[in-house]
């Protein structure tokens, strides 16, 4: 009995690990995190150029920087929820393959309980 437990607690620990989609769609989420932020910053910086004097200066928007935030943390946790999905679901199939290993008596039918509604001869 502790040695199923212990092999249920190594299987739990690695549904992420079985399933290839899920960690795919966790390595999407984190790069788009990351390359939002990157491009929010990059992009928020605007140069302005004047009319009157010659010369332009660079200028940080702050509005902009947020649109980039806001939209991949949005599409990020968006590939989050998908992968978290996809794991639950594998779990479940997971649960329900160790299930049905397992026999029980209930799952037993005798031959008079197979042939009850038959009529009596």
């Amino acid at each position: 009995m502790a040695n199923q437990t212990i092999e249920q607690n190594k299987n739990s620990e690695n549904y992420s690990d079985k399933n290839k989609i899920a960690t795919a769609l966790q390595v999407i989420a984190w790069i788009t995190y990351i390359s939002g932020f990157l491009a929010g910053l990059i992009f928020a910086s605007l140069e302005k150029h004047y009319e009157f004097i010659d010369g332009s200066q660079t200028e940080w928007s702050i509005t902009i920087a947020l649109i980039y935030w806001v939209s991949s943390f949005i599409t990020g946790t968006i590939f989050l929820g998908f992968a978290e999905v996809i794991t639950l679901l594998q779990k479940l199939v997971d649960k329900q393959n160790m299930t049905s290993l397992v026999a029980t008596d209930s799952d037993v039918i005798t031959h008079t309980e197979q042939f009850d509604d038959l009529p009596q001869l």
